[in-house]
């Protein structure tokens, strides 16, 4: 099978401003692409990325799809939640396929009494009930990767140790008094047994990208549950170095389960070297998953070999799955509102 061939879904990347270039690319390649709206300051308020988002849409239409989100902001107001749900029909009024709730819940959002808040927090449930009772798909990023609570000489990526170097106020392992990584993940599985009929797109791996057992686990243990792939790809590298039939066993067991993502970053509108590096990614992740030889990469010192998932396998993380967890990329353009 050729790459460009296969009808692709890149089901996690964010479009902080237009860029021609990486949807000409796209076309090009067979992708079609999510754009996720995000909790995070540095990527401009939730309405901005909405209005973002929104244009990118109606310009490119079934090529492009958003996941919208909402905001913390002002969140213990007495109308916070009747707002908030009213953000959300107007996303996905405005063409949105889903929502997506961050890490800021569980990091760094706090109470009046300056206690952080836990993504399962009471205080939240009449959000996840709306969520849950109107069948809208729910993106969720809880936590952060494992290494994030290693000291840097055990960390498994070459990317966590220089970023972690360089952003000593974010790891976490620096700051014995914040939250666990084991607390963040039992925190999400509480609140996921409180809505056993909420579909859930669990991004990177669901924060579990260092063992695919227990992903594998949680996903036994959450019928509605997907994960997406998004810039974890490389953990999976990892895994297949030292056991490789484990990790194709892996996507081959949940082979319905999984969404291929990149987690990629559109921050400059005329930047081609952009659209260069997101198809460097595609292309190098692409032969991970389709070819079985031998390969490296600069994240970690050894050679591992590609996966050589069958053909069916392969349609189903690149674009089926994508169907299933968000049903409105099956509607036609002028049914979403």
């Amino acid at each position: 099978m050729e790459f460009k061939t296969l009808r692709k879904m890149d089901a996690h990347l964010h479009f902080n401003v237009p860029n021609e270039y990486v949807l000409r690319l796209a076309q090009n390649n067979n992708f079609q692409l999510i754009t996720v709206n995000v909790d995070f300051p540095e990527f401009g308020t939730v309405s901005q990325q909405l209005t973002i988002a929104r244009e990118l849409y109606l310009k490119a239409g079934e090529q492009l799809r958003f996941i919208a989100s909402f905001s913390m902001v002002n969140w213990l107001e007495a109308d916070w939640t009747e707002r908030t749900i009213a953000s959300i029909r107007e996303a996905l009024y405005q063409g949105a396929i889903g929502v997506k709730i961050w890490k800021n819940i569980g990091m760094t959002v706090r109470d009046a009494q300056g206690d952080l808040i836990g993504i399962d927090d009471s205080r939240l449930d009449p959000v996840f009930n709306f969520l849950e009772r109107e069948n809208i798909p729910l993106m969720m990023h809880q936590a952060e990767p494992k290494n994030c609570w290693l000291p840097l000489e055990e960390m498994t990526m070459r990317y966590d140790r220089e970023f972690f170097t360089a952003h000593p106020q974010q790891h976490m392992y620096l700051f014995p008094d914040m939250p666990s990584y084991e607390s963040l993940i039992a925190a999400r599985d509480r609140r996921l047994k409180k809505h056993s009929n909420l579909v859930t797109i669990q991004a990177h791996l669901g924060s579990m990208e260092w063992d695919v057992d227990v992903v594998a686990q949680f996903l036994q243990s959450f019928p509605k549950a997907y994960v997406d792939t998004a810039a974890r790809i490389n953990h999976l590298m990892y895994q297949a170095r030292a056991d490789w039939e484990k990790v194709r066993d892996f996507f081959i067991r949940y082979q319905d389960r999984i969404l291929y993502a990149t987690d990629y970053f559109i921050t400059s509108p005329d930047d081609m070297k952009l659209a260069h590096g997101l198809e460097k990614q595609w292309l190098m992740e692409w032969r991970f998953l389709h070819a079985k030889e031998e390969m490296s990469t600069p994240e970690f010192e050894g050679s591992f070999y590609g996966l050589g998932l069958p053909e069916n396998v392969l349609q189903k993380i690149y674009y089926k799955n994508a169907l299933r967890a968000f049903p409105k990329l099956a509607q036609p353009l002028g049914a979403l509102n």
